[in-house]
This record gives structure tokens, sequence and C-alpha cells, in this order.
């Protein structure tokens, strides 16, 4: 049973899930693309026998190429256009 948790696999799984999990802690959305990374790492370790060096290489890539590709994309889709300053500061005028 425990031998299912050394597998290299698993284990970046559950890296990438618990930075996922930690993306609704911490405001910026960064920890996703690195539980992205991980999750991509996890994909390549289930189908190839690849060394530890080189997965490291791989989730680190991986994960930076991901937050300045897609971070700004990921941004607007999630959260839309922001507001206007003026339309902020006109929407509470006169009101207590």
């Amino acid at each position: 049973m425990l031998d299912i948790f050394a597998h290299a696999a698993v284990i970046w799984f559950i890296i990438g899930f618990v930075l996922f999990l930690l993306e609704f802690v911490v405001p910026g959305l960064i920890l996703f693309f690195f539980a992205a990374g991980a999750w991509i790492v996890a994909l390549l370790c289930l189908f190839f026998e690849v060394p530890v060096n080189i997965q490291l290489v791989i989730f680190v890539i991986t994960s930076v190429l991901s937050i300045f590709l897609l971070r700004d994309w990921t941004k607007k889709v999630l959260y839309g256009k922001p507001k206007s300053k003026a339309l902020l500061e006109d929407e509470f005028l006169g009101k207590i």
C-alpha cells in the first residue's frame, strides 16, 4: 500500500494538489501555475522513467513559462476587465 506513494507521479501530483489548495489562501494567481507544472511532471513520470534532476528542470521550466505566457490571460478570464478608477469613485459619491 505504501509503495504507491513512493512513485514519482504520485508525489508530483500531491505537490501540485497542495500548491493548488494554497492558491486559495495566497492571492496573486502564482501558485496555480506551479501546481500545473507539478501536474505536467506527474504526467511525464506516469508514462516515462524520468530522472529526478530532469523532473526538477521540467517543473521549473513549465511553471515559469506558464506564468509568463498565461497569467495575464487567466486573470482576464477569471476577473474580467478592471473597472476604471473614475467609475469606482462615482459609485461612492454622495453615499454615507
